[in-house]
């Protein structure tokens, strides 16, 4: 059982090499209710070598206390609505701190096998990786806070599946 302050995290293997090791520290952009209602954290995409020091690799658990010994991820189906099965059918909100705007998308507990990101545009038709990923907010929706560069700003979500 981790603490729920955080703490340093080494997965070895057999042999005593190293498969992970990081940092946990709840809250900032760590998912949110991990820890405090028994739910754990899963790595995405752990096929994929994501840095497990990135928040935005883990997801919550789709079960109270996790599933050890099992997998806890859903991937689509071909053919699959992708906003549907990542974001239950739920659109991007966008809000304003501070005249920062900021993207909040909900993302569905164990939707695996894609990278989720935001990109942007002053004209809808060059687009570039854009905005910082801000971490879950206490709804444990996915957030990014966007630039202000010009006087049109437009985002889309990219979600890129593995293979």
């Amino acid at each position: 059982m981790l603490s729920n302050a955080g703490e340093r995290i080494r997965l070895e293997a057999a042999d005593g090499s190293t498969i992970f090791d990081f940092d946990y520290k709840p809250g900032g952009k760590w998912p949110r209710i991990a820890g405090e209602a028994g739910y754990s954290i899963v790595l995405a995409n752990p096929y994929s070598a994501p840095d497990p020091d990135e928040p935005k690799n883990w997801f919550i658990s789709t079960n109270i206390n996790g599933t050890p010994g099992t997998g806890d991820t859903i991937t689509p189906t071909a053919g699959a609505n992708l906003k549907d099965f990542f974001f239950g059918g739920a659109l991007p909100e966008i809000s304003f701190i501070d005249n920062e705007p900021i993207v909040s998308i909900p993302r569905i507990p164990g939707t695996d096998g894609a990278v989720i990101s935001i990109e942007t545009s002053n004209d809808l038709i060059f687009w570039q990786s854009g905005g910082d990923f801000e971490g879950f907010d206490s709804q444990n929706n996915m957030t990014w806070s966007l630039p202000v560069t010009g006087e049109n700003l437009y985002a889309r979500v990219r979600i890129t599946l593995f293979p």
